[in-house]
């Protein structure tokens, strides 16, 4: 459906932002959260101005961004970890890096439920509270909750300067491969583990 690859390629940038944010670099990770807004705005603008979708067309086109994000995170990011080791983990304990995974994990099935339901909350927003819902309350909260969360120490020899942002762009071109590569017989095996998920110790997440 329309609009949900657009959100399975906004599911790696948003894995990165959550590690800066557990990396107390919360300017940064909200920098990649202003670009993936930014993203959907130009997205709708096409598909209002060249697609004909009215109000409640691009809403329906944002709430397949939710569903497609969902799945970005959750089956080839959080199952499959997919490009993970190209993320910058510094400072991070292994306990800090699994909650990140663990966080990041479940708002994906956040968006999975968010997506595809049609009885939830979401059903009656407009389009403007659905945007806010997703990038604010969804998200941002998230970042803000790590960052708050986060012992991490790093020095200024392994953070990036205020500002600037270091996107794996390689990774990118290593997420899509993978995706675009991934067989029936896969999808098969990605279903099976996902009815078997498991987030370890996060008790204490809430969304």
């Amino acid at each position: 459906p329309l609009g949900y690859d657009v959100g399975v390629f906004l599911a790696y940038p948003l894995e990165i932002a959550m590690f800066f944010a557990a990396q107390k670099r919360l300017d940064d990770a909200r920098g990649i959260l202003t670009i993936l807004r930014n993203f959907w705005k130009t997205y709708s603008i096409v598909i209002i101005e060249e697609g004909g979708k009215d109000e409640t067309g691009v809403r329906d086109v944002l709430k397949n961004v939710i569903a497609g994000l969902g799945w970005g995170c959750t089956v080839p990011l959080y199952c499959m970890g997919l490009a993970r080791e190209d993320i910058n983990q510094d400072g991070l304990s292994e306990e800090e890096i699994n909650h990140v995974v663990g966080i990041f994990g479940l708002t994906g099935l956040k968006c999975f439920e968010y997506g595809y339901m049609d009885d939830t909350d979401i059903s009656k927003m407009t389009l403007k509270q659905l945007e806010v819902f997703l990038f604010e309350q969804l998200i941002d909260n998230q970042l803000e909750y790590l960052c708050r969360r986060s012992s991490a120490n790093l020095s200024r020899s392994t953070s990036k300067g205020k500002g600037s942002i270091c996107l794996p762009s390689s990774s990118f071109s290593k997420v899509v491969r993978r995706l675009s590569s991934i067989t029936y017989g896969q999808v098969e095996e990605i279903e099976r583990r996902i009815s078997s998920i498991s987030f370890g110790p996060l008790d204490d997440i809430r969304l």
